[in-house]
C-alpha cells in the first residue's frame, strides 16, 4: 500500500521524477486522534517503501530530528514554501515527502510531494488503512 502511494505520487507529479532525483521522507504529523506511536511506525513504513522505489533516490533523514530542533522548525509547519527549501536544502534533497495521518473509523494517510527548490506540492494521495489489520501499533 505504501509503495503504491508513492507511485501514485510520482505518477501524477506536474513535473517528471527521475530515478536520479533525491528525496526525503519527512516524519509524519500525527493529528491529534492519532497517537504519535503511529505516525512514527507508518513513517516507517514509508520510508521502506520509499527505498525500494526505482524512480527515487532516498536521501539519508537520520539527523533530521536535530535538523528540525536546531532550526526550530515544527513539523506542522512543513506547508510554508521557505521551510520546505530550508529543510530540503539541510538534507540535500530535491523533492520531499511529507503527510498528516488521522484516525477516524480508518487510518487516513495524506501525503504530499513537494518540490524543495520552489516549495511546490507536486502532486498529492490518500491511503486509507483499516485499524482492526493490526497495523500502526495499539
Amino acid at each position: 500500500l505504501f509503495e503504491q502511494a508513492i507511485d501514485q505520487l510520482l505518477d501524477y507529479s506536474t513535473i517528471a521524477i527521475t530515478g536520479d532525483d533525491p528525496a526525503a521522507v519527512l516524519p509524519l504529523d500525527a493529528n491529534s486522534g492519532a497517537p504519535s506511536v503511529d505516525a512514527e511506525y507508518f513513517t516507517e513504513q514509508l520510508v521502506l517503501a520509499a527505498s525500494r522505489s526505482s524512480r527515487i533516490r532516498l536521501v539519508e533523514r537520520g539527523n533530521l530530528q536535530q535538523i528540525l530542533e536546531e532550526q526550530k522548525l515544527q513539523l506542522s509547519g512543513l506547508t510554508d514554501s521557505s521551510t520546505v527549501t530550508r529543510i530540503g536544502e539541510l538534507l540535500n534533497a530535491e523533492y520531499l515527502l511529507s503527510g498528516t495521518l488521522y484516525l477516524r473509523d480508518s487510518y487516513e494517510l495524506f501525503l504530499r510531494l513537494l518540490r524543495v527548490e520552489t516549495g511546490e506540492v507536486l502532486s498529492v494521495t490518500k491511503a486509507v488503512l483499516d485499524p482492526g489489520l493490526g497495523i500502526g501499533g495499539s
